[in-house]
């Protein structure tokens, strides 16, 4: 079966936000239970979302807009 390979994957920018997350839920694994929804859920939220904005905005939008907008 053909590995799949997105374009993100390759950026250095993404390699650090998955750093990033790492980094936050390790730290959050330190914290007493009772901060779980307190403290550490925005704490390793904003992370993952980094993450995930980067992998969403790597795809090709420019390219798709001209194509469905004919008149731009």
């Amino acid at each position: 079966m053909a590995e799949i390979k997105f374009r993100f994957e390759d950026l250095t920018m993404n390699e650090k936000a998955l750093d990033f997350v790492s980094l936050s839920y390790g730290r959050c694994k330190n914290f007493p239970k009772n901060e779980d929804y307190a403290f550490c859920s925005p704490f390793t939220k904003a992370p993952t979302s980094i993450a995930l904005s980067i992998a969403e905005g790597s795809s090709d939008t420019d390219k798709q807009l001209r194509t469905k907008n004919t008149n731009l």
